[in-house]
């Protein structure tokens, strides 16, 4: 999977090769009697194009600015926390911005009480389960703990009405 940034390259990198492959044409064309009107247009297109990606550039966030720290160093988990936003992005096509992951990775070790086995469960569940969010629920999951385990109290109660 893709990082923001690679994409972000790899536009970069296709707006450069049009650029180049314009100014290949541009110089096949000197020959012609209209080349000042072609390089007008060109140079046109080039501060257009120039224009749209500084705008563009405004709204996708800088991927290096906002890094990502992850609440357990393991390659283990970083490999989990990596399966389950490819899980996101395939099934539900949701991609995590900086500050939604670190939300969600912050709910993940509090609900995982920074325990890091209790945490791969829970990720192994979501994905297993095919849960779009995280929430205390999970925790019920992953207990043994089934309705109807309780022990029996004694109780006083009852519904005979004493009568006089």
């Amino acid at each position: 999977m893709k990082s923001m940034k690679q994409h972000w390259d790899n536009l970069i990198n296709q707006i450069q090769t049009l650029i180049d492959s314009d100014a290949a044409v541009i110089n096949g064309l000197r020959n012609s009697t209209d080349v000042s009107k072609i390089k007008k247009t060109f140079q046109k297109n080039v501060k257009t194009l120039s224009k749209l990606v500084e705008e563009f550039a405004v709204f996708v966030p800088d991927p290096e600015a906002d890094e990502v720290q992850l609440p357990f160093d393991s390659t283990e988990f970083v490999e989990s926390w990596n399966d389950y936003k490819e899980f996101l992005l395939g099934v539900y096509g949701i991609v995590l911005i900086p500050v939604e992951e670190k939300r969600r990775l912050t709910k993940l070790y509090r609900l995982s009480s920074k325990n890091e086995k209790t945490a791969l469960d829970i990720i192994d569940l979501l994905i297993n389960s095919r849960y779009r969010n995280i929430n205390s629920t999970i925790l019920l999951q992953l207990s043994d703990d089934k309705p109807g385990n309780e022990a029996e109290t004694e109780s006083n109660f009852t519904i005979k009405k004493n009568t006089i």
